[in-house]
Formats: structure tokens, C-alpha cells, sequence
């Protein structure tokens, strides 16, 4: 019969479900550093979200950058900082710097651009802008600020009928943006070693290679010298196995056989007050070592201990510069200037 060979029905479409605003699916999760240590902020959660930076080169030196790109629901996120804005006031920074060329410049990937308010607050300058590009539409907040002669720029770019989406997204991201001004202290091009487990950065030259990673445990990188078969010198993040008040506490316990050749106070914000510690010990091997070791603090107490580590053959006192081979100054300035307290994400 005509039923025994009949095709199935044809189907009914489904209506697609109408996606959800960003605006309620909106999730932030653990905070991303650029590459300088300089910035860090918040990161958006959903595979919706590219991310890419850059540390291009300014007039006035390098610029690190963020960008976070959402194409699906037409919103960017946009970080910067520029060197050597030196403005007495946020008014004569907006009067003077934040001026239309300005703008003009930073707008010019867009059709047409028009600043719609612009408010001057103790802390930023808050412009907001009308944008058209490709017969769209968006609304845009610029936030910016200085912070020890660095602009620090926030921006962020919504469709036209989301005003309420830009306040939302720009409180949340400036509730999560932290700028290390002790990272600037050493090259902008040094990479870092940042582990949130233990809220703890690192700034290393970048002759220095990871050795091992252990995320909330331990890290260890080598001076890459050129001498692959020689001894080099590294330097290692330690977790704290047990509560100490000073970094000669964790030598006691790490190394019982160390003898403490030198000390100094230290001014650099993630271990002010705590003393930089050089000790000597023998290791397995019989081959003497000479260590630079700090305890990092925190707001609630010990973080971490940092060491540098060379053969002390090579490096008789870490604290006699006169003493050092040529690189090793740097290995120090790791342990001197490149260590830094990360701020936790913010809820």
C-alpha cells in the first residue's frame, strides 16, 4: 500500500530561543596580567571572549595593552597605560591631553565618533562617546587616569541600546583593575612569573627559562648563560610548609647547615621590613652554594620565600655587587625589585 513506502512528516522548525544578555550571564574569572606586570584585570568567562595584549612602542616609551573582544555580543574591553603624563591636575589633563585630536586618533577605527558627557572626579576623567562603524551603532566610556606620571586608560564599547550594560561593565571592570607601579621599576620588556595560587608575582630578565611550575607550590628558573653543560644560577618561588616570621625561620628549617653570611633591610613594597638574607650551604653534590633569600609578605602575613641561587665559587656574597659576574646583577634585581604582592580578585 501507499502507506508501507511513505516518507516521514516533515518537520517543524523550532523557534530558536532568544540568547541571553550579557548582561545576566556576565562572569569574571580569575584575574589576567599582561605580560609587564603592570595591569591586571578582570577576565570575562565564555569561549564569546578573545583576549590579546600587546607592548608596543610609544613616543614616550612602551605601552602595554589589553584588549578583550566579545563578537558576539559587539562589546570590547580595551586597557592601556603611556608613559610621561605629568599633569598637576585631572582638569589640565582633560583640558590639555584628553583634547579632540586626541580622541580623534584613538576613535579612528570607527565611522563617525561624538563625546557625549564628560565629567571630572577626583580620581579619572570619565568621557563618554556616540560611535557608528558598518551601519552599527555603539555607545563608549573612556576612564582615565594617572597613576606616578602613567596614564591609565579604560575603555569599553557597547551597542547603542545597552547604556545599561556600559555602566554595568565598566564598574565591573574598574572594580577589578590594579596597576603595580613597583613593576615599572625594572624593564617593561621583562617577562613575569605570576602564580595566584600564592598571590605572587615575579619580574625576571628575560635570559632567565622556566625550569618547573607548580602552581601554589613552587617555581624555579635558570640564567640561560650560553654555557648549556655550566652551573647556572636560578632563582625559586617557595611555598610556606610552616608558619614563619622571617626568613631566617624557613633557613633554619630548609637548611639546618646554612650559615648566614650577610644581611640587609630591604624598602621594595612586597618585603618592606623584611630583611634580605645571604646564607651559604653544601649542597648534595659537595658543591658550596650562596643564596639571596627574602620572606614575601602580604596584608595577612607570609606569602612566600624567594631565593637566588649560584655556585658560591661565582658568588661569594649576593650583596657585593663588586663580587658579581656579568647577568647576575640582574638574578638580584629579581629578588631586590622584582617582586610583587598580587591583589586577589575581587568578588
Amino acid at each position: 500500500s501507499a502507506g508501507a513506502f511513505q516518507d516521514p512528516p516533515t518537520a517543524t522548525p523550532e523557534p530558536t530561543p532568544e540568547p541571553v544578555p550579557l548582561a545576566e550571564r556576565l562572569v569574571f574569572g580569575a584575574p589576567y596580567i599582561h605580560r609587564s606586570g603592570v595591569v591586571q584585570t578582570a577576565r570575562p568567562l565564555g569561549d564569546e571572549w578573545q583576549v590579546s595584549e600587546y607592548l608596543s612602542n610609544g613616543y614616550s616609551g612602551q605601552i602595554p595593552t589589553v584588549f578583550m573582544i566579545n563578537n558576539l555580543d559587539l562589546v570590547v574591553v580595551h586597557h592601556y597605560l603611556r608613559s610621561g603624563i605629568a599633569f598637576e591636575t585631572l582638569d589640565t589633563l582633560s583640558t590639555e591631553f584628553l583634547t579632540t585630536a586626541y580622541f580623534a586618533a584613538e576613535w579612528q577605527e570607527y565611522d563617525t565618533w561624538a563625546e557625549t558627557a564628560r565629567t571630572v572626579t577626583g580620581e579619572a576623567v570619565i568621557t563618554d562617546f556616540a560611535l557608528a562603524v558598518n551601519d552599527l551603532d555603539f555607545l563608549a566610556r573612556d576612564v582615565s587616569s594617572v597613576v606616578e606620571s602613567w596614564l591609565v586608560v579604560t575603555r569599553v564599547v557597547v551597542p547603542a541600546d545597552s547604556p545599561e550594560l556600559l555602566d554595568l561593565l565598566m564598574d565591573e571592570v574598574l572594580a577589578r583593575l590594579v596597576v603595580y607601579p613597583q613593576m615599572l621599576a625594572l624593564p617593561l620588556g621583562w617577562p613575569i612569573h605570576a602564580d595566584q595560587d600564592l598571590g605572587v608575582m615575579l619580574e625576571m630578565p628575560p635570559a632567565m627559562t622556566l625550569g618547573l611550575d607548580v602552581p601554589g607550590q613552587y617555581a624555579m628558573y635558570w640564567l640561560m648563560t650560553g654555557d648549556e653543560a655550566g652551573d647556572h644560577p636560578y632563582v625559586e618561588l617557595h611555598a610556606l610548609e610552616s608558619e614563619v616570621a622571617d626568613v631566617r625561620d624557613w633557613i633554619a628549617v630548609m637548611y639546618p647547615d646554612a650559615a648566614i653570611i650577610d644581611a640587609a633591610a630591604s624598602d621594595a613594597a612586597a618585603i618592606d621590613g623584611n630583611d634580605l638574607v645571604v646564607y651559604t650551604y653544601v649542597d648534595q653534590t659537595g658543591v658550596e652554594r650562596c643564596v639571596l633569600g627574602v620572606l614575601v609578605s602580604g596584608a595577612d602575613g607570609p606569602l612566600a620565600v624567594v631565593t637566588a641561587t649560584a655556585m658560591a665559587a661565582e658568588v661569594p656574597n649576593w650583596l657585593d655587587e663588586s663580587t658579581l659576574p656579568p647577568l647576575y646583577s640582574d638574578v638580584k634585581l629579581v629578588i631586590t625589585q622584582g617582586i610583587q604582592v598580587l591583589v586577589p580578585a575581587a568578588e
